[in-house]
C-alpha cells in the first residue's frame, strides 16, 4: 500500500504483455477448437463444422494480430476439421438415402444382408472346426465333470 492506493507489487523479471503474447493465446485457442473439431468431425459431423469454423475465425484473428507458426497450424487444422466433416456429412446423407444407413431407413427400404450378397457372389466360407468342448453335447452324454476335492474339516 503506497499513500492509500493499492498497487501491484512488480518483479524486475515482470513485463507487459505483447501484441505476440496476445497473439499466441488466440492461436492456442484456435488451436485447441482444431482439436476439439476433428474429434467431432468424425463423431458428430454438424457439430466439428461448427467447431471447425469457430476455429478458422479464431486462426484468422490470431493471424491479424500477428504471424506465428502456431496460428498457421491451427488454421491448416481447423480447415482439415472441416473438410473431415463435410465429407461426413456427405457419406452420412449418402447412406440415408441409399436405405443403408443401419439407424435411418426409411419404410419400406428393403433390409440389405450382406451374408446373402456375399453367397450370390459365390464365395462360401470355410467350414468351421469342431469345437473341443461341444464333444458330449453331439452324444448325447455328457462332458465328465472335473474332479474336486470335498469339503474338508479342521481338526482341532
Amino acid at each position: 500500500m503506497c499513500n492509500g492506493r493499492l498497487t501491484a507489487s512488480r518483479n524486475p523479471g515482470d513485463r507487459e504483455p505483447t501484441v505476440d503474447d496476445k497473439s499466441r493465446v488466440w492461436a492456442i485457442a484456435a488451436l485447441v477448437v482444431g482439436i476439439f473439431a476433428l474429434l467431432g468431425a468424425v463423431c458428430f459431423s454438424i457439430c466439428g463444422a461448427v467447431l471447425a469454423v469457430m476455429g478458422v475465425v479464431l486462426s484468422i484473428v490470431s493471424l491479424s494480430k500477428g504471424r506465428s507458426g502456431l496460428a498457421i497450424a491451427a488454421l491448416a487444422m481447423n480447415i482439415l476439421a472441416l473438410i473431415a466433416a463435410a465429407v461426413s456429412m456427405f457419406a452420412g446423407a449418402y447412406l440415408m438415402m441409399s436405405g443403408e444407413h443401419p439407424l435411418f431407413r426409411p419404410p419400406g427400404a428393403p433390409v440389405v444382408d450382406a451374408a446373402a450378397m456375399v453367397a450370390d457372389a459365390g464365395f462360401e466360407p470355410p467350414p468351421l472346426a469342431p469345437w473341443p468342448l461341444d464333444a458330449g453335447i453331439d452324444s448325447g452324454t455328457p462332458p465328465p465333470r472335473p474332479k474336486t476335492a470335498g469339503p474338508t474339516r479342521s481338526r482341532r
